[in-house]
């Protein structure tokens, strides 16, 4: 997970790919639902899910902004999905 520190971009697209995990009744809501170790906890969607949203979007930002959202928010909160970036990862990764 190291290379999510260095790597703003890879970040971002982790983010989204355990943000594109959320169920459909989650994402409408706007808070985690199911207990399924799918997607985010209810705390990290609630905050990341307006800014993921827009990234999904495409939604054009000044590069350093998010970069210093990545940082300063984002990062810090995808320590703890360890085990889905494991997945993350495998699938990314050409065998």
């Amino acid at each position: 997970m190291e290379e999510l520190q260095r790597d703003y971009k890879k970040c971002i697209e982790f983010a989204l790919w355990m943000y594109d995990r959320q169920t459909y009744d989650e994402k409408n809501k706007g808070e985690t639902i199911e207990d399924n170790g799918i997607g985010f906890n209810s705390p990290d969607f609630k905050f990341l899910k307006d800014m993921l949203y827009c990234l999904k979007d495409k939604t054009p930002f000044v590069e350093r902004d998010v970069i210093n959202w990545v940082h300063v928010h984002l990062h810090p909160r995808l320590i703890k999905y360890k085990k889905q970036y494991q997945e993350y990862d495998t699938k990314k990764t050409p065998h």
